[in-house]
């Protein structure tokens, strides 16, 4: 039986433990949408559990840990597709920041499961998608633990004031 390159190329990679896809939405400025992408709220959320002294908790669950993202420029792609081979994100994260991480936890019992709002999905048909969560981003930036470590990260980094997301308190979440 023979296979033409594609067929190949798809055995190979449909056969491989690990496959990594790389999209632009993990390359900080990199698009347009660059400000709405998760990059800098993992940044921020780095920086956060640093100056706690606390650990890089992945909030959901195995899909999400293995979940592809969104594409931009080939050379970008290149150079990040390069390192996102040879590199474990996750563990070079904490690694940069000195602080300890886990994994998603194995115990589905621990997870909630949040129905997407949309009775119709963005498709035009099937149900809703479900995120399953440990924890939620909203939950943790209400901590005043985590106002304060902002305040002292603001002080220490010399950010702008008027950048503060907690300036009105009330309405974060």
């Amino acid at each position: 039986m023979s296979h033409s390159i594609g067929q190949f190329f798809y055995l190979v990679n449909d056969d491989c433990e690990r496959v990594n896809v790389t999209r632009p939405a993990f390359i900080i400025g990199a698009n347009e949408g660059a400000a709405m992408n998760i990059t800098y709220a993992l940044a921020i959320y780095t920086s956060f559990q640093k100056k706690l002294e606390g650990k890089l908790e992945f909030p959901a669950d195995v899909s999400a840990w293995d979940a592809s993202n969104d594409l931009t420029t080939a050379k970008l792609i290149g150079c990040f597709s390069e390192w996102a081979v040879l590199t474990e994100f996750w563990p070079e994260l904490t690694a940069w920041n000195s602080i300890e991480y886990e994994i998603p936890e194995a115990d589905e019992s621990k997870y909630m499961a949040i129905t997407m709002p949309r009775t119709r999905p963005p498709r035009g048909f099937g149900l809703p998608g479900k995120v399953y969560l440990t924890w939620s981003f909203g939950e943790w930036a209400t901590r005043q633990e985590v106002k304060a470590a902002w305040q002292k990260l603001q002080e220490e980094e010399g950010l702008r004031k008027e950048l503060d997301p907690w300036r009105s308190w009330d309405k974060l979440v």
